[in-house]
């Protein structure tokens, strides 16, 4: 059980950390951080349409009720 705590402590700290940043770029004035995307998909190009398609795709059963 202690090392949970100290685990989640660890996680919240980092979260905190990230809000930290974020908050004081808005506070300055700064636009927030560009993500960066490397590796694999650099230099790959996606559309707005693309993009559409793809969260179409993934929730496309998001909001079926069940009868």
């Amino acid at each position: 059980m202690e090392k949970y705590i100290l685990l989640r402590i660890k996680s919240i700290q980092r979260e905190l950390d990230e809000l930290r940043k974020i908050l004081e770029r808005k506070v300055e004035g700064k636009p927030p951080r560009q993500t960066k995307i490397k590796g694999l998909w650099a230099g790959l190009e996606v559309t707005d349409e693309e993009l559409e398609e793809a969260k179409r795709e993934v929730f496309r059963d998001a909001y079926k009720l069940k009868e």
